[in-house]
């Protein structure tokens, strides 16, 4: 159940500090109302765990409820956060100031002041701060051996401890990886920093970008696959390895062996469709002359590079279908840029205003919609594009494709 914030429980006082004048703004301090008796280890397992992302994120003595608050999320902890805020209040462990900002405004938590955080780091296990900067300090001694590494690590030194703490192992594994010529994903890599697999987060792999060659080094993510249907004969020379023709169905190449053909036969024009099922449905159809290709709704520079080699093969119209939405619109655009590089002919297929309205099932616009189609108007977006996009907006609608595709 959530908690009331109008009203100070039992075992919580709640002192006036008056209204912010200039914002018709009431505040309140929540204070343990008795000495603190109230114990950690009586808090259920959810409690703890987001209390210790709270306690690793905070950076001085007082912070933003708010803050906290986002720091849970991706975390997959169950959302007990107004009680186990509650809970440190009745134990001493912080004061917070609740405030509203008018009588039909509800009262909420603002502004968390720490009043005993080394105190509970210890009962929660957690290494006081001094102690992950010592720790921090000893991780960072001996440098890499390769130059490039070494200054990455010497910047450790100015992160917050527990980052650096994470990331020296990082560094270490990935000079051994250099040093033996190592070659395979950001999973191997993992296994061999902290023995486990997918540790290596997004950040830290952008991170790792900034100041190497991540595909130089022999690190690279799991390869594109591309999923392909309906007519044509992909060659090796003058030997057939995927007859799609006989094949009846679609199947799906890696990067690798996608980029190893040297030929194909059969095909007028490739039509490249985002939904999945639309996608199938269509390479059933099996147009004469059509290759199907499954546009994924990501496209990365990898996956575009596998077709851009796949477009200098055939030689022919390039064709994509994506959502009657702003971000359909921006993955067609992403096409469209490889097609002109490798002089390939581009068109947008089913993307128009006729095909919005035809529609039976719109979906109103989102604000991210709105500013996602303010973001694309602001070059000169191809026909029909451009109309799609004013239509989007004229009716605050935008569509799937699986309803018409």
């Amino acid at each position: 159940m959530a908690v009331d914030w109008s009203q100070p429980p039992n075992g919580v006082t709640g002192k006036p500090i008056g209204p912010i004048r200039a914002r018709m703004m009431s505040r309140y301090i929540w204070t343990a109302s008795n000495p603190p008796d109230y114990r950690s280890n009586t808090w259920p397992k959810a409690w703890r765990d987001e209390i210790i992302i709270w306690l690793k994120a905070t950076s001085s003595t007082t912070t933003r409820w708010a803050t906290l608050c986002k720091k849970l999320q991706g975390h997959g902890i169950a959302p007990h956060a107004d009680d186990a805020l509650l809970a440190l209040i009745r134990g001493g462990y912080v004061q917070v100031e609740v405030r509203h900002k008018s009588p039909l405004d509800p009262w909420r938590p603002c502004v968390l002041t720490w009043l005993r955080s080394d105190e509970l780091r210890n009962e929660l296990r957690m290494p006081l701060k001094g102690e992950l900067r010592a720790t921090a300090e000893r991780l960072l001694r001996d440098k890499p051996s390769n130059a490039t590494l070494s200054q990455i690590f010497e910047s450790l030194s100015a992160m917050p401890a527990d980052l650096a703490i994470r990331r020296a192992p990082l560094i270490r594994a990935l000079d051994k990886w250099i040093t033996s010529s190592r070659k395979g994903t950001y999973n191997d890599l993992g296994l061999r920093a902290r023995d486990k697999t997918k540790t290596i987060t997004a950040s830290e792999r952008d991170w790792l970008a900034l100041h190497l060659d991540l595909a130089a080094i022999g690190l690279e993510p799991h390869q594109p696959v591309y999923w392909l249907g309906g007519l044509g004969v992909l060659k090796q020379g003058t030997e057939p390895v995927l007859n799609l023709t006989s094949l009846h169905g679609f199947a799906a190449l890696s990067r690798s062996a996608l980029e190893s053909m040297e030929s194909v036969d059969g095909v007028a024009r490739v039509l490249l469709i985002e939904n999945r099922t639309s996608f199938e449905r269509q390479a059933h159809v099996r147009a004469p002359g059509t290759l199907y290709v499954w546009l994924p709704g990501y496209v990365g520079a990898a996956w575009l590079k596998g077709l851009a080699h796949l477009l200098r093969l055939v030689k022919t119209e390039c064709l994509v279908a994506a959502d009657c939405d702003p971000w359909g619109v921006d993955i067609a655009l992403s096409v469209r840029q490889i097609c002109d590089q490798v002089g390939c002919c581009w068109r947008a297929f089913q993307m128009n205003p006729v095909t919005l309205n035809a529609c039976p099932h719109q979906l109103e616009l989102s604000e991210s919609d709105r500013k996602k189609i303010a973001q694309l108007q602001q070059q000169t977006l191809p026909y029909p594009l451009d109309e799609l996009c004013l239509a989007m907006l004229a009716l605050n609608r935008k569509a799937e494709q699986e309803q018409y595709l």
